[in-house]
């Protein structure tokens, strides 16, 4: 009576008794409960997805266009009329080609344009930004500030360094001080300058002499001032290169916005050829873009 008790009593409820049994080969192997192989049957009657066996795509080659072989009448390829980019305006852009190695201890003559519509930069507080920045400027990685002169719409600059690389950065610093505080003083944001600087050597004391006079008489080329007084509006001033006992006044309270020349040829050498009259006017050499 005790066993058939025994046989009677509930099982608690979980998991379900699973029964054990050995194999022929005494191995242990559990027999599936009812639950189990419901599941089983159902999962042998799904169908079982076949995978197709990829097939290589078809690559259709497109036909290549002829191109003809023929020449042009004037010629194939270079210089040619209606090649290029298109010009913005009457005069044609500074390249942005890689610059050439700078001859050494030659100055160079620089150009930059200022964007059409901005207020002039010979008003009084524009220019005293600009000689601000231009005694920031103008002695940074070898770069020396010598000589420049501000017009309404563009600067000229002649400035001297050891090599290509102390030139691009004094000037591209110099160009990124100018640009970030005439935004300041405009409230605006965006471009200040029309275009890449543009830049001509001056590797002769002859030509030394002429990019002074256009530089620091400028002001009488576009009219700017009476030819006989110095333009307060560029170096004029601290230049002592004047013929007679031509002097300015009105810039003793101002710093010094540049630095006197290192090398031969800017600091001496076009000495030899005469001093610089005040109204001396120098008109653009040949093709060479900064003087025009």
């Amino acid at each position: 009576m005790a066993a058939k008790k025994k046989k009677q009593q509930r099982k608690p409820a979980g998991k379900k008794a699973v029964k054990k049994t050995t194999g022929s080969k005494g191995r242990r192997v559990t027999k599936k409960t009812p639950a189990k192989k419901k599941a089983a049957k159902k999962a042998t009657t799904k169908k079982k997805s076949v995978r197709k066996p990829a097939t290589k795509k078809k690559v259709v080659k497109k036909a290549r266009k002829k191109v003809s072989k023929k020449k042009p009448a004037f010629g194939w390829g270079g210089a040619r009329p209606g090649a290029g980019r298109p010009p913005k305006g009457d005069k044609p852009m500074a390249s942005h080609a890689k610059k050439g190695a700078l001859p050494k201890g030659c100055p160079l003559l620089v150009t930059t344009p200022l964007r059409p519509g901005l207020p002039s930069l010979r008003r009084t507080r524009e220019y005293e930004i600009l000689r601000e920045q231009f005694e920031l400027g103008c002695d940074r990685f070898g770069f020396r500030l010598c000589h420049y002169s501000v017009g309404k719409d563009h600067y000229h600059m002649i400035c001297e360094a050891p090599n290509r690389n102390a030139m691009s950065r004094g000037l591209q610093g110099l160009t990124i001080r100018i640009a970030r505080a005439l935004n300041r003083h405009w409230g605006r944001k965006g471009k200040v300058f029309s275009d890449h600087y543009d830049e001509r050597s001056l590797e002769t004391p002859q030509e030394v002499r002429q990019g002074l006079v256009f530089v620091l008489n400028n002001a009488k080329r576009l009219k700017y001032r009476p030819a006989s007084k110095i333009d307060l509006y560029s170096s004029g001033p601290w230049f002592d290169g004047w013929k007679g006992s031509a002097k300015a006044s009105g810039h003793e309270d101002w710093e010094l916005p540049i630095v006197q020349p290192r090398f031969a040829l800017l600091k001496s050498s076009w000495r030899r050829l005469g001093k610089i009259s005040p109204t001396e006017i120098q008109q653009p050499l040949k093709r060479r873009s900064a003087f025009d």
